[in-house]
């Protein structure tokens, strides 16, 4: 899929020959996936990430890209000043981590 992607954005490829190749795969194509691939047949250059992010989230399935437990930092519902108390406990307890596995590394 991903040469497929990369050989219609640069042009080697046309929008059928591309239409092709996602019904051949059962990628099922929506309105906005239709719309950018008009667009780039009619000329306006469409990213390789934008195709691709939509296309392997309709094979691989939403719930892999929108987990509850990822944290998104531009969610301030999450991440404000108020709700986090130590900004840097993550990499605290990294660290911590990386400690005890080199002490174990070097018994």
């Amino acid at each position: 899929m991903s040469k497929s992607i990369k050989d219609f954005t640069k042009g080697n490829i046309s929008a059928s020959e591309f239409t092709e190749v996602l019904r051949e795969n059962e990628v099922e194509i929506d309105d906005k996936l239709s719309l950018m691939i008009k667009r780039e047949a009619a000329g306006d250059s469409q990213s390789y990430i934008a195709f691709g992010a939509h296309i392997f989230r309709k094979l691989n399935g939403s719930e892999t890209y929108n987990r509850v437990d990822k944290i998104n930092y531009n969610n301030l519902k999450i991440m404000g000043v108020e709700k986090v108390k130590n900004p840097f406990g993550y990499a605290d307890d990294l660290e911590t981590k990386k400690r005890k596995t080199l002490d174990l590394d070097k018994i």
